[in-house]
């Protein structure tokens, strides 16, 4: 999928499909209510997938996220059900060679977002996908990426993190900052201690990345709160704060991990918030 955002051209690049756990993706919401739109295999597992986006305007090619990658091995492909192709793989299928992307915009650092930020060199070691790219993390969340505790080691992977640093190509951000003309970060607490939001566009259309906050569509009810989250009860603070102006100025959202509808726009009926598909 292509499109129009401003002066902006947005390229849907979905990469691998995966599978988690429902009921960590869900918390406190019973499982016979998220399996009706979310049903989950023999491993209580249900469907991912990693979009990201390329984003232009003629004269810089952005990358929002990047994946998981193709650099682990059998036991974590089996764990997640990991398919499908890389970033590098799937820019090539459009015809964006690696070296062409002058930004990468990475939302947090957790595997599923950043993994696809490295890949296998020549020499076997592990070296940054993207070789003339800045890299723009939060400060904060790069901190606790290289600083993981009992709870967060097990979805921070340093060896997805060191060779970008090694490399010099790493922009650390202190809060909400304008990337690029048209595009800008900010700080969405709660999952994450660092996670960073972007927008997209002009003050009158905006596409608005999510990272974690609104995963999956259903994310939009308020009590759908990740297990994942650090800090739920402020992710819920958070979106209280976010959704009315998402409804306000009619953002498209981007469900990061939503292998149905990947973009939508809040709908509000009955004093419940839905989704209306994005159609080209």
């Amino acid at each position: 999928m292509s499109f129009l955002i401003g002066d902006f051209q947005i390229d849907h690049v979905k990469c691998e499909d995966f599978r988690l756990d429902g009921g960590a993706m869900f918390g406190i919401v019973p499982k016979v209510l998220w399996q009706r739109t979310n049903p989950s295999d023999d491993r209580n597992r249900i469907r991912m997938t990693s979009n990201c986006l390329l984003v232009t305007d003629g004269k810089v090619k952005i990358i929002f996220e990047t994946g998981l990658g193709s650099q682990e091995d059998r036991k974590f492909v089996n764990i997640y059900a990991v398919t499908g192709e890389s970033m590098d793989h799937m820019l090539k299928a459009k015809g964006v060679a690696a070296e062409e992307i002058d930004y990468v915009i990475l939302s947090h650092l957790h595997f599923d977002h950043c993994g696809g930020a490295v890949r296998t060199g020549s020499k076997g070691d592990l070296v940054p996908t993207f070789p003339n790219a800045v890299y723009f993390i939060q400060k904060r969340e790069l901190e606790a990426a290289l600083n993981p505790n009992e709870r967060t080691k097990g979805s921070y992977l340093k060896h997805t993190i060191e060779p970008l640093l090694k490399a010099g190509q790493v922009r650390e951000i202190e809060g909400d900052s304008e990337i690029y003309p048209g595009i800008s970060v900010f700080i969405a607490e709660g999952h994450t201690e660092g996670m960073q939001c972007s927008l997209i566009g002009n003050p009158h259309e905006k596409l608005f990345f999510s990272a974690d906050l609104f995963p999956l569509k259903e994310h939009v009810n308020l009590p759908t709160i990740m297990s994942y989250d650090l800090f739920p009860l402020t992710t819920l603070q958070t979106k209280k704060k976010i959704l009315p102006k998402a409804l306000q100025e009619k953002w498209c959202m981007v469900f990061t991990h939503d292998p149905d509808t990947p973009f939508g726009f809040l709908e509000e009926k009955e004093k419940k918030i839905g989704i209306r598909p994005f159609e080209t």
